[in-house]
């Protein structure tokens, strides 16, 4: 994934934009058929703390991503539209957290995540034990306080 101007959008493996829209599946639905039990503990645990923090219910957005609020991007090319704000999707090799990269000139707190790798724009946890709830927390609050929140 990659980050835009304002807003995180996924994007495909040939680099375009993905047409990623919130659908009415329901997110415990979801959460409850994730064939791995690791990932759906930790993405049910995540689920929870986001929806903790932002005050807004969780939201289906695609078959696999589980966003939070909303917020417009453009890209320099032009392409613009809508997507979550922050969110996270439990894949089968790791848990994927968007819109949680702090600017650059916040990106220490990332030292003191613990164990994860990353992309530009997001985060991949192995295991949620392996890293810090304190730091997420913190990173959960300033990805939702970012420039362009807005529910949805």
């Amino acid at each position: 994934c990659t980050r835009g101007a304002i807003g995180t959008m996924p994007r495909s493996r040939y680099g375009a934009a993905m047409a990623t829209e919130p659908t009415d599946v329901n997110v415990d639905d979801y959460l409850s058929r994730v064939p791995n039990n690791r990932r759906r503990a930790d993405g049910t645990e995540v689920t929870r703390i986001m929806h903790e923090i932002t005050g807004v219910a969780p939201r289906m957005w695609g078959p696999s991503m589980i966003g939070f609020g909303a917020a417009d991007y453009q890209y320099e090319g032009g392409h613009s539209g809508t997507t979550f704000q922050i969110g996270l999707a439990p894949r089968a090799s790791a848990l994927v957290l968007y819109g949680l990269i702090p600017p650059a000139d916040d990106i220490e707190l990332l030292d003191q995540l613990g164990a994860f790798t990353r992309s530009k724009a997001c985060i991949y946890v192995k295991r949620l034990a392996g890293i810090d709830e304190g730091v997420l927390r913190e990173l959960i609050k300033r990805g939702w306080a970012a420039e362009g929140t807005r529910d949805l």
